[in-house]
């Protein structure tokens, strides 16, 4: 197999003025790199760890961290097919717990409909397994972060934040987990 061979493709919203969609072909060598290269630097993942990826799997971000970025290190995952707040409004801090995730990536719409729904369900659950906080989609603004950093463990986890494209593949923007204080 040839490291440009396609891995996958990926159809975005994107349409074409002739009405058809577009189509992100991903290759074999080099997405797989960049997924490994992320999870190594970006999220600080070790084979022991559990991640927590929220993205729909039909996404980028879901490809990436809930499926090819995790296998290159051969690290639990998890497919997390529900509302974040159905059946309960504690279902993330229930599953958190449960399983034992070390790093939780969730977009910021759902960390901001989480922060609104009030703290008391996150402070029912034990959620020191987590080391590393991030968030996907727009980037995060400072109300949102200082809530994750006062309810995640406080100065224990590290937040990341990042920025994607999907015809990139990967991360385009974020720090490295521990180069900067979060």
């Amino acid at each position: 197999m040839s490291a440009e061979d396609p891995l996958f493709i990926l159809y975005v919203l994107d349409i074409r003025i002739d009405g058809l969609t577009q189509g992100h072909r991903a290759s074999t060598g080099g997405y797989l790199l960049g997924a490994a290269l992320t999870i190594k630097y970006v999220y600080d993942v070790h084979p022991d760890n559990k991640f927590a990826c929220m993205a729909d799997i039909g996404w980028i971000i879901g490809h990436i961290y809930i499926l090819y970025g995790l296998l290159t290190k051969g690290v639990l995952t998890t497919v997390f097919k529900s509302m974040p707040v159905y059946p309960t409004p504690s279902r993330y801090w229930q599953t958190i717990k449960k399983h034992l995730f070390t790093q939780f990536y969730s977009t910021l719409t759902t960390i901001q409909l989480l922060h609104r729904l009030g703290s008391y369900h996150v402070e029912l659950h034990d959620l020191s397994s987590l080391r590393v906080l991030s968030s996907m989609a727009e980037p995060i603004n400072p109300e949102a972060w200082n809530w994750y950093k006062y309810h995640f463990r406080q100065e224990m986890c590290t937040i990341v934040d990042t920025f994607w494209q999907t015809d990139m593949g990967s991360t385009v923007v974020t720090p490295f987990t521990g180069a900067i204080e979060t």
